[in-house]
């Protein structure tokens, strides 16, 4: 099964340059689950950024997500925004994560 694809599949991981093209040409959002102080340093344009390491900020940040369009989530390492896609799939979200590079 192929999992480089710019569409929301849920469990799926797309490449830096399909994330790209799918968070300009779609109607998505973007979710940054890294801290405030990573965000501050640089995050993508219109991100939301909510803590995966802080449950209550998680919860709270993402509860207005709209779950008719597909969230693309990333992070520095990938670790953080794959366990959020898995928690935010169970909470019936269509969610995409950004691949990182090796």
């Amino acid at each position: 099964m192929q999992q480089d694809k710019t569409t929301s599949n849920n469990g799926g991981t797309i490449s830096a340059a399909a994330f790209q093209q799918a968070i300009t040409q779609q109607e998505v959002q973007v979710l940054d689950v890294r801290t405030a102080n990573e965000f501050n340093g640089g995050h993508i344009q219109h991100a939301l950024q909510a803590n995966w390491m802080d449950q209550k900020e998680f919860a709270d940040r993402t509860q207005h997500l709209d779950k008719s369009k597909p969230v693309y989530v990333y992070c520095q390492a990938g670790g953080r925004s794959a366990s959020a896609q898995a928690f935010l799939i169970e909470k019936g979200f269509k969610v995409v994560n950004l691949k990182v590079e090796d």
